[in-house]
């Protein structure tokens, strides 16, 4: 009698969920969570289309919400870092950055709960997006190594003016931490700099 070899879930494994009923959902949902806290990245696939908006055979009325606090609670740590920038730059206006479950994209979540993709967002918008972002990412990335100099060449170009000033502030208190250089050829941006104490560096080509 052979003996059968144990099922192993690793990267990019194959897994069919038959039924998008509660039990197949809930059941996808905690694979999910199983792959993440092992850094594994299966592709589940769900065999039967569900609203989960909907009540009835045809959807599942409240797993919207778990999913919800699932994209919510459980985002990579370089996420969470950037939506505390992003959630300043923008005065609140957005309340989470978002890879959903079935990381098909990246969403945007408005305080009132609703989702934006960020190809729909303003140009300056999806500028602070990114920057908060990238900023997210150093945050993550020098917790296991020295903090570097970060440099940044006018980056308020098409900021408004309540979240140009927003942005400054934002990268006062990321300067906390590290040394950041902004290259500017504007006065008027330069003297927002300077009124939250940054420190002049003139810089002549001959």
């Amino acid at each position: 009698m052979h003996k059968k070899e144990p099922i192993r879930l690793e990267t990019n494994s194959k897994v069919a969920v038959i039924g998008g009923g509660p039990a197949g959902s809930f059941f996808a949902l905690y694979l999910l969570r199983f792959a993440e806290e092992r850094c594994i990245t299966p592709e589940i696939t769900i065999y039967q289309e569900r609203d989960f908006d909907k009540l009835g055979p045809k959807g599942c009325k409240g797993l919207r919400n778990a999913i919800r606090q699932y994209e919510t609670t459980r985002q990579p740590e370089v996420i969470k870092a950037a939506i505390t920038i992003f959630d300043a730059i923008t005065g609140g206006r957005y309340s989470h950055i978002v890879i959903p479950a079935d990381e098909s994209g990246l969403f945007i979540r408005e305080a009132d709960g609703t989702n934006k993709t960020h190809s729909i967002l303003s140009r300056g918008t999806r500028e602070q997006l990114y920057m908060s972002m990238r900023l997210g990412l150093i945050e993550e990335y020098e917790k296991r190594s020295e903090p570097m100099p970060i440099v940044m060449d006018d980056i308020l170009v098409n900021f408004d003016d309540n979240r140009g000033p927003a942005t400054i502030r934002a990268l006062q208190s990321f300067a906390s931490d590290r040394q950041v250089l902004i290259m500017t050829c504007h006065n008027s941006t330069l003297q927002q700099y300077k009124d939250l104490g940054a420190n002049e560096v003139v810089i002549s080509l001959v």
